[in-house]
């Protein structure tokens, strides 16, 4: 439900655009695409975070259950930050990228929070709000209110969400996008 001033789902595409300075794109969950596949690449531990960030598998919950939490809200909006990368071995200016789109995911949490309730947000890489998770010595997280999932957690299939919102997936070693989607309720959305 909305707080404060009455807000559409064009109004919310339309801040949200701004916030990144690309796209934004609202979607019923219903259209959300989700692939167990992806819950794999987690249990490999390809980016090294498997059982070491709440945020991530196996503490964030089962496939089934990260499907479930996300079907529980109306609507996701799914958005991007591209910049440009030499090469995929440019990693100074992907981490720019990355903190970049972070940055744009604090942004859009603040305007959700203050205007929308029930609001959950996934970020295109694993929750860096702290430097270290407190899963690493067995203690509750800081900020359970600021932690954020990565769209591989939720086994969101983004190629597929990107091509269903009509965003270009950018990945051609010229240019790269990361990808973040908010998913809320809001009866007053039209």
């Amino acid at each position: 439900m909305v707080r404060g001033i009455f807000m559409n789902i064009y109004e919310i595409e339309k801040k949200v655009s701004e916030i990144c300075g690309t796209n934004a794109k609202c979607l019923s969950t219903k259209e959300l695409v989700f692939n167990p596949v992806f819950r794999k690449y987690c249990e490999e531990n390809k980016c090294g975070m498997y059982g070491r960030n709440y945020m991530c598998p196996p503490d964030i919950g089962t496939f089934e259950e990260v499907k479930q939490r996300a079907l529980k809200y109306e609507y996701v909006i799914f958005y991007s930050t591209t910049g440009a990368i030499r090469d995929f071995d440019d990693k100074e200016n992907i981490k720019l990228i990355e903190s970049r789109h972070n940055g744009n995911a604090e942004k859009i949490t603040e305007f959700f929070r203050e205007n929308i309730d029930k609001t959950i947000l996934n970020v295109a890489s694993k929750c860096s709000y702290c430097s270290e998770c407190s899963k690493i010595t067995n203690s509750p997280c800081k900020h359970p209110d600021k932690a954020r999932a990565c769209l591989s957690a939720y086994c969101i299939d983004v190629s597929k969400m990107a091509e269903k919102c009509g965003f270009e997936f950018k990945s051609d070693g010229k240019s790269l996008s990361f990808f973040g989607a908010a998913l809320f309720c809001c009866d007053d959305a039209i």
